[in-house]
Parts: structure tokens; C-alpha cells; sequence
């Protein structure tokens, strides 16, 4: 058996690398050919979604590689982040506005929604911490706080992973529809994608600004767990019924992790401006792009028919509801502020 899961294994992470160099080689062909191109890494994760569909396949080793290599990949690409254009004060303002405005939408519409359509409440909340800070690990960390039970959990992530797909593409056209300039488009992604990888890929579509920008934004709502965790603490005893002894629920306490990461990218963002030359500083980017590429195939591979199949009914309609919210309430804070 466990020489099976070993084989198993080696198969997943050699399907992920070689969909990365899968992905680099086309988008390489597509730029030396003056054809558009969205990107290596956006590439590696549809190409890997596609497989994903097409074959029905569970990849077990895709975990392994989202989580050993995505931590590295962002704190990379943080050398390569020119201060100069987080630190402008239409940036900074739009940006943390926008923030704000989709963590309080994602919230109150995903709460209000769940109660409206007869859903728990603990699922409306987890539903809107996935939007409104990091896709799945902040509906991990707040589920047992939230008393959510894990069929409900598993819900939830399923509905979150299918409306962050769905906002790579709104981002990314609705930005060449709205002719947004590479800077305003990556905050949009960054304020609005629900997953990190799915942020950072759509930036890259978008171009090296948006990227840099969709990253720092994006890890800005990141950070924001510090404050959402302990208070789905708060509210996870206030929403307590009488089915809190049900085995199956986790007892109620805080689970914050707030990743290193996060850290790791404020750091190299610090000594990529101010102590490292900026051919070095470059070349440190170009690593971590490079390593993004197969923990974006990693990412599309996890796009099963399963995920589609649950992500449905009343809760898939709240999702709708909240990451619409999300979007269009990100979208206007970046057309009124941002000049």
C-alpha cells in the first residue's frame, strides 16, 4: 500500500513539473513570435485544469507542491517589487480601500445571504472569510472556531475554489475591457481573487506591475487573519446550538496561522529596495515566477469534476452573491481613487 501511494506520488509531481516546463516553453514560443501570450504560470494552471477535467484524475501529490513551493515563490518575487510604487499615496489608499471594502462586503453580503436562504450561519461566515482574506486557508482556520462541521467545510471550499477561478477571468477581461492601467488592474486582482495563486497568476496576465502589485495586495488581505480568526472565535460561541456535541464538529478554538510568508515578502520587498543591487533583485523575481509555474499547474490540477459537482445549490447562490459584492465594490473604490 505504501509503495502505491509512493508511485502515485512520483507520478503527480512529475506531471506538475513537466506542465511547468510545458507551460514556460509555449509561452516562451509566443513571445518570440509576437503572439499574445497571458502568461507562463497562467498557462501552466489551465493547462493543468484541463487535464484535471478531462481525465476526472485526484492529483495526491499536488498539496506538496503548493505548499512546499508557493511560500518560496512569493517571498522571491518580493525582491523584484519596486516600493516606489506600493509607497505612491493613490496606490496605497486606493489599495487599502479597496481591501476594506471587500472584506466588509464579502462578510455582510455572504451573512445576510446565508440567513435569507435558510443556510447555517457558521457556512455564511466561512463562506465570506474565504473571499474576503485568502480562499482556503482562511476557511481552515476559521471553520473550527465557527463549529462548521466538515462536510459543511468541504462545501465551502469547493464553492470558493470554483468563484476564484471564476474571478481570474473577470479580473483579467473585465481590466482590457475597462482599458485599466496595469497598476489599478493589479489591485483590483489582488483585492478581488479569492485564492493567492489565482491572484498572483491573474496579475501576471495582466503584466510585471500587476503582479507585483496583485502579490503585495493580495498578501494585505492575507494578513488580515490576525483580526478575523479571534472573531469568528466570538461569534462561534455566540452562533452554539444544541448540536455542538455532535462528534463531528471540532470544539471551539482559534486555529490562526498567519503564514510566513506574508513575512517572508515584506522582508524581501526591504531588501530588494534598499540593500540589494537591482540586477540581483531581478534575477531573485525571474527565480520565483519560476517557481510559481508548478504550483500553478499544482492549482489547476485540483480543479476536479468533484469540486464542480459540489459547488451547488443555495450556497453556491450566496457565493455568487458575496464575491459579486467583492468585485464590483473593489472595483469602484480603484475608479474613484486611483488617478
Amino acid at each position: 500500500m505504501k509503495q502505491s501511494r509512493l508511485l502515485f506520488l512520483n507520478r503527480d509531481l512529475l506531471l506538475v513539473f513537466t506542465l511547468a516546463i510545458v507551460a514556460w516553453s509555449l509561452n516562451w514560443f509566443l513571445d518570440q513570435s509576437d503572439l499574445f501570450s497571458p502568461g507562463a504560470s497562467t498557462i501552466a494552471m489551465f493547462v493543468g485544469m484541463g487535464i484535471a477535467l478531462a481525465t476526472g484524475r485526484d492529483l495526491r501529490g499536488g498539496s506538496i507542491v503548493i505548499n512546499g513551493f508557493l511560500p518560496v515563490a512569493i517571498i522571491m518575487l518580493g525582491f523584484e517589487l519596486d516600493f516606489s510604487v506600493i509607497h505612491a499615496s493613490d496606490v496605497g489608499i486606493t489599495g487599502a480601500t479597496a481591501i476594506a471594502g471587500t472584506v466588509v462586503l464579502s462578510f455582510v453580503v455572504a451573512a445576510v445571504g446565508a440567513r435569507l436562504f435558510g443556510l447555517a450561519s457558521s457556512s455564511g461566515l466561512a463562506l465570506g472569510a474565504g473571499g474576503a482574506i485568502c480562499g482556503n486557508s482562511a476557511v481552515l482556520a476559521v471553520a473550527p472556531s465557527l463549529r462548521l462541521k466538515p462536510e459543511d467545510t468541504a462545501l465551502v471550499l469547493a464553492v470558493i475554489n470554483l468563484l476564484g477561478l471564476v474571478m481570474f477571468f473577470v479580473v483579467v477581461g473585465g481590466a482590457n475591457l475597462l482599458n485599466l492601467d496595469p497598476i489599478a488592474a493589479g489591485i483590483w486582482a489582488g483585492a478581488s481573487v479569492h485564492i493567492v495563486p489565482q491572484a498572483i497568476a491573474a496579475g501576471e496576465a495582466i503584466g510585471p506591475d500587476g503582479m507585483a502589485v496583485a502579490t503585495a495586495v493580495k498578501l494585505s488581505r492575507v494578513s488580515l487573519l490576525v483580526l478575523v480568526v479571534p472573531l469568528s472565535t466570538i461569534l462561534g460561541r455566540r452562533l452554539a446550538t444544541d448540536d455542538v456535541n455532535d462528534a463531528r464538529i471540532p470544539a471551539c478554538k482559534a486555529v490562526f496561522r498567519l503564514p510566513l510568508y506574508t513575512l517572508g515578502f515584506v522582508l524581501a520587498v526591504a531588501l530588494g529596495n534598499l540593500l540589494l543591487p537591482d540586477q540581483t533583485a531581478g534575477v531573485l523575481g525571474s527565480g520565483g515566477r519560476l517557481i510559481l509555474l508548478p504550483v500553478l499547474a499544482a492549482v489547476g490540477l485540483t480543479v476536479t469534476r468533484s469540486i464542480l459537482r459540489s459547488a451547488g445549490g443555495r450556497l453556491l447562490f450566496v457565493g455568487i452573491l458575496s464575491t459579486t459584492a467583492l468585485a464590483l465594490g473593489s472595483l469602484v473604490a480603484i475608479l474613484l481613487i486611483y488617478d
